[in-house]
């Protein structure tokens, strides 16, 4: 039976009490918030079903426990707190913890509470906001990241189903009015149309509608701007969200295809560059056949180790493809013969020799000749003339021509 429940009714007094107790018990034990009553020492003495089901204790495993062992070791002190300004006031309250379940998590409660009878007893209902307050949660977090993010993010409300000018502002964030240059945030509430005239002009504020009313997401990639406000290039996408409403978010790369287009004009300047050096390399160091065995290599203007190793690999691959026996270098035009030079011709002479050819050297002048010499050049195996002229005809001739 009951506690405070009548004994069987003897006259219609006590049958009229008897009906509102069975009443009261019926709302008791039915009601889905979690219903329960506490002597002063804050012990359970009566509870309802729902705490078996919202909590996972039985009523039978706390009765006579006292409700404090229960709640969060961080809320009990607030807890307490409330608890004693009820005993003393005697006047409701409402508060929130959490409360321990039998499995050892933690469920959010929001309670109502205060001294409701002669004894003291505290009468309480809790109703379980749990999932109410992870919600609030991921709403935090989802919001913190949004208006915290460099990116720029606007939400924009379809009023009117395929009427792009019914856009309004809904949020913005503040990396929304670095990006455009002026306080976004601050036309919360206007239509977009007003705020962002190249909206239409450009097809985005159309683009925003149909994904208003049909849900998904748009990478719209990279878009040229230009109104009155707002110039530059924006990598803009767009996500749908409940009631037609949508997400807009965008950065400005305005400065970094800016950047990446002289980067790609630089590479295509050094590649030119790369090309023509190439080609004045190779015009520097002619090989020119004057006959099937015969070719003839002119050297003009000054010789480094570079051009050195070049004049040198255009010989050797000139000798193989040709079938060359006689490679003539002629150093008429060069400035200056100094030992680099003479290295070169060396190195020229030994290395066409291993293919079976042989180097004749013209344009021998007296003071090249004299410079030869005071370098200690050997030039064994060599044949010289003083003028290209010269070396042709002899070549010819060693060749039958």
């Amino acid at each position: 039976m009951s506690e405070g429940r009548p004994s069987n009714p003897s006259n219609n007094e006590n049958s009229d009490l008897w009906r509102r107790v069975t009443e009261l018990d019926a709302f008791f034990n039915h009601s889905l918030a979690l219903l329960c009553i506490a002597d002063k020492e804050g012990r359970f003495v009566r509870l309802n079903p729902a705490w078996e089901t919202t909590l996972g204790w039985s009523v039978a495993e706390l009765i006579g426990q006292v409700f404090l062992d229960f709640v969060h070791p961080d809320d009990r002190e607030a807890t307490m707190a409330i608890t004693a300004r009820v005993f003393e006031g005697g006047t409701a309250v409402a508060f929130e913890n959490r409360y321990r379940c039998k499995d050892g998590s933690y469920r959010h409660l929001r309670w109502y509470t205060g001294v409701h009878d002669d004894e003291g007893r505290q009468h309480a209902f809790a109703q379980d906001i749990t999932e109410q307050r992870k919600a609030e949660e991921r709403a935090r977090i989802y919001e913190d990241t949004i208006l915290n993010s460099n990116i720029g993010f606007i939400v924009l409300h379809l009023e009117k189903p395929g009427d792009e000018l019914s856009l309004r502002i809904l949020l913005a964030n503040d990396a929304a009015g670095r990006i455009v240059g002026f306080d976004v945030k601050a036309q919360v509430g206007q239509m977009a149309a007003d705020v962002f005239p190249g909206n239409i002009e450009s097809g985005l504020a159309a683009a925003y509608t149909r994904i208003a009313e049909s849900g998904g997401s748009l990478d719209m990639g990279e878009v040229a701007y230009d109104d009155a406000r707002i110039q530059g290039i924006f990598s803009i996408k767009v996500v749908g969200l409940p009631d037609r409403r949508v997400c807009v978010s965008f950065e400005d790369v305005t400065e970094r295809r800016r950047t990446e287009e002289a980067l790609r004009q630089s590479l295509i300047q050094a590649e030119v560059i790369r090309a023509q050096a190439a080609a004045l390399a190779e015009l520097s160091t002619p090989l020119i056949p004057i006959r099937d065995d015969v070719v003839v290599m002119p050297l003009i203007g000054t010789v480094d180790g570079i051009r050195a190793e070049q004049m040198l690999e255009t010989l050797l691959s000139g000798v193989g493809s040709h079938g060359t026996r006689i490679a003539i270098l002629d150093i008429t035009g060069v400035a200056v013969v100094d030992a680099n030079v003479a290295n070169t011709i060396v190195r020229a002479a030994q290395a066409v020799k291993l293919l079976g050819a042989q180097v004749m050297l013209t344009g021998i002048r007296p003071e090249v000749a004299r410079t030869l010499i005071g370098l200690d050049v050997d030039l064994g195996g060599i044949v010289t003339h003083g003028s290209l002229q010269a070396g042709i005809a002899a070549a010819f001739k060693r060749r039958g021509g």
